[in-house]
C-alpha cells in the first residue's frame, strides 16, 4: 500500500489483507477496527504475532460510527462494514443504517475523517461506495 509508506500510524476499518499491506509498507502502528465480535476475535488471533497491529472494536451506528479511542492518525483506510454480502467470510449483508440506505461505509468514513486528514475508501467503484463519495462531496469533503 504505497500511500502508507512513511506513515507512523494508520487507522483501519476492516482487518484483513489490507492490514498485511500496511505491515509490508512499514507502518509502525496499525489500529484496525472491526464491529462483528466473532470476526474481531478471529482477526485479533490472526495478528497476535504482529506487535504493530491492535485489533479493536467499534460501534456500527449512524450517522457516525463510534470508537473507544480518540487519537488522531495521518491516514485512514476504510474497508468495513462490508458493502456487499460476504458469505465466504460468514458476514451478513450490508446493514442498512438510517439515513445511509444508499451508501456503504459512510458512517465509518465519517468516523475516520474525524481522526485522519486523508482517508481511503476501499472498493470505491462499487455503486454504494460511489454514493458514499457523492454524499461526502456534498458535505464539503474533497473527494
Amino acid at each position: 500500500m504505497q500511500a502508507a509508506k512513511g506513515c507512523e500510524s494508520v487507522l483501519e476499518f476492516g482487518p484483513g489483507g489490507s492490514t498485511y499491506a500496511l505491515i509490508d509498507a512499514g507502518v509502525k502502528r496499525i489500529v484496525s477496527c472491526e464491529h462483528i465480535d466473532s470476526w474481531r476475535e478471529k482477526k485479533a488471533e490472526e495478528f497476535k504475532d504482529y506487535p504493530q497491529v491492535t485489533v479493536t472494536g467499534y460501534q456500527n451506528v449512524a450517522p457516525v460510527a463510534t470508537l473507544d479511542i480518540s487519537e488522531d492518525f495521518p491516514l485512514a483506510f476504510v474497508d468495513s462494514p462490508t458493502g456487499l454480502p460476504c458469505p465466504w467470510h460468514g458476514r451478513p449483508a450490508r446493514e442498512k443504517l438510517p439515513g445511509q440506505e444508499e451508501c456503504s461505509r459512510l458512517n465509518t468514513m465519517l468516523c475516520a475523517l474525524e481522526r485522519a486528514p486523508v482517508c481511503y475508501l476501499h472498493d470505491a467503484p462499487r455503486t454504494f461506495e460511489r454514493a458514499t463519495l457523492g454524499r461526502l462531496s456534498g458535505m464539503g469533503y474533497k473527494v
